[in-house]
């Protein structure tokens, strides 16, 4: 994968041992498969599940349990997982992992990231505070690429 700024943010001067890109899909929509197309092409795996919709119109694929068996079972090939999301329904794959020592950093903007999230975290990433950082940069000529 090319050095973009998702991987500034999240990796620093880390090594990447694998990406993952979890998400619901629908069938029928083409341009979302072409950009799980560009996903997979550029070094994600793509883990997805069919969107279910529910009586009230709503739709929702659920993929906390593959995040969290994908976060345990790898857990040992890697010293710390970045884990983008708020949902507090993490906080005890988390901890199970960490328990499996390996760092766990939360990455999420902090408005939406459930406190008790934070509070598991070895480090919390605030994506607000990085996009505002990131906008100065760009204002001033920063290559991300570079970095």
């Amino acid at each position: 994968m090319r050095r973009t700024i998702y991987r500034w943010v999240l990796l620093g001067d880390g090594r990447l041992f694998r990406a993952f890109f979890y998400t619901g899909v629908d069938a029928g929509a083409e341009r979302q498969q072409g950009f799980l197309l560009w996903m997979r092409r550029n070094g994600f795996r793509v883990v997805q599940k069919e969107l279910k919709t529910f009586y009230d119109g709503s739709r929702k694929a659920n993929l906390d349990v593959e995040i969290a068996v994908d976060m345990l079972s790898l857990a040992g090939r890697y010293d710390t997982a970045v884990l983008v999301s708020g949902d507090e329904d993490f906080v005890y794959a988390v901890n199970a992992v960490a328990y499996k020592g390996c760092r766990v950093e939360i990455a999420g903007f902090r408005s939406n990231t459930a406190p008790k999230l934070i509070d598991v975290a070895d480090c919390f990433i605030d994506l607000g505070e990085i996009a505002e950082r990131v906008r100065k940069d760009f204002a001033h000529g920063v290559k991300y690429e570079e970095r």
